[in-house]
């Protein structure tokens, strides 16, 4: 069995605001690729649950991080090879590959709390500054309906190479609007996405949640269901309270012993 407390140290709760003053953004971004990179190690040498633990350690800390970039230089800055909105799109892809896993092995508690984190993160992204930009777009007189077509009458085919390219984002009759013409277009479609994915990210968590109930009940376990209840019900505005929360309900679930089966 790997020694994981290490790994738990170095995640302890709201794990990059903490130490702001003394480690930097890119400290913190490393700190995170290094536990994702062990949670590669633990899962090529066949300890694919524990793995999942240390994976879900790095979305939180990755997730800690995207926080700390927004409220410092925004989503243009980038600290090694990533910016703000690239090292939110990682804390995702973990938090969605952490609750799918933890289905598998009947954590429904835990799944309940990779998905909130996963909704936490696309709620962030559809509501700060893509919201922002989605209003300053409705509100120009150059986004109106009547605008955009007489831009785009002069458009009436497309050759196969824009689309194999991605550079169509909507056709209608003769009318195409160019993707690459159109950056606030682009935003939109991404800010209803983002909206979507929250969406569902929040209906898998209240199920993992509902699933979860009657077994915590009949291990009398109401610590449990207080503290993952607390994540459910958390607002996705403060990422660090979440960061919290989330890391003293994985304490809980982990003391109570309700962990599901390790292959």
């Amino acid at each position: 069995m790997p020694d994981l407390h290490v790994v738990r140290d170095i995640s302890s709760c709201s794990p990059v605001r903490v130490n702001s003053s003394s480690r930097t953004a890119t400290n913190a971004l490393n700190d995170a690729k290094e536990l994702r990179n062990y949670a590669n190690r633990l899962k090529s040498s066949g300890f694919v649950f524990e793995s999942n633990e240390i994976y879900f350690q790095a979305a939180l800390k990755f997730l800690g991080v995207a926080a700390l970039l927004e409220t410092s230089n925004g989503e243009s800055s980038r600290h090694g090879d990533m910016n703000q909105m690239q090292v939110y799109s990682t804390a995702t892809k973990l938090c969605k590959m952490c609750g799918q896993e933890y289905v598998r092995h009947g954590e429904m508690t835990a799944a309940a709390l990779a998905y909130k984190c996963m909704e936490m993160v696309q709620g962030k992204k559809s509501s700060d500054g893509y919201i922002l930009r989605l209003v300053s777009f409705c509100d120009s007189p150059s986004s109106s309906a009547s605008d955009i077509d007489n831009n785009l009458n002069n458009q009436p085919t497309v050759d196969k190479a824009s689309l194999a390219k991605g550079n169509i984002s909507h056709v209608a009759g003769t009318h195409v609007i160019v993707a690459r013409n159109h950056p606030s277009f682009i935003r939109l479609l991404d800010f209803t996405q983002d909206v979507s994915f929250a969406m569902e990210a929040s209906r898998k968590s209240q199920n993992a949640f509902a699933a979860a109930i009657s077994s915590l009940e009949e291990a009398q376990s109401p610590e449990c269901i207080t503290s993952v209840k607390k994540v459910i019900d958390f607002s996705f505005q403060d990422v660090d309270g979440l960061i919290c929360l989330v890391q003293q309900a994985m304490e809980v679930i982990s003391r109570s012993g309700l962990g599901g089966a390790r292959d």
